[in-house]
């Protein structure tokens, strides 16, 4: 945090700052929380992003702990390894945010291929879960899992 106000400091505590630095900057300031921040390791964090869930709290979800994302009607179902969630994003939305492991595999779904146990020419299937491979997104999907199997 930057500041002309150090009566707030204590308020930014809240968050888990960095640092909280008071008007006039001094490059010193700004260099200690540099190493701060580096020494903190954030730049190698797990990554995540963050939704609203329905009508209810913003949650944190971890990419490796995703199972697979689907579609319904006007909302998305996140099933990860803990809990399933409900939003109002677009798969679409949510897609451009997933690294490369997570493959679209039908119109209303998304998975990701590090949970995949197997599959066949219709189906995925993750834990419990069987997921259909549409006809579209079908010579996509398994090339990309030959790939991914390959590294």
């Amino acid at each position: 945090f930057i500041s002309s106000f150090p009566k707030y400091a204590y308020k930014s505590f809240a968050v888990d700052p960095i640092h909280y630095i008071v008007k006039p900057v001094s490059h010193c300031e700004v260099l200690t929380s540099i190493e701060r921040f580096t020494n903190q390791n954030l730049l190698s964090s797990t990554p995540c992003f963050f939704v609203k869930r329905l009508h209810s709290s913003i949650e944190k979800i971890y990419f490796e702990e995703i199972l697979f994302i689907e579609a319904n009607k006007d909302t998305i179902k996140i099933k990860t390894t803990k809990e399933e969630i409900e939003t109002l994003l677009s798969i679409k939305k949510v897609l451009e945010k997933l690294p490369e492991s997570f493959i679209r595999v039908h119109r209303s779904f998304v998975i990701n291929s590090k949970f995949v146990r197997s599959y066949d020419s219709s189906h995925i299937k993750i834990k419990d879960y069987v997921i259909p491979i549409s006809r579209a997104y079908k010579k996509k999907v398994i090339e990309l899992i030959h790939q991914l199997a390959i590294q």
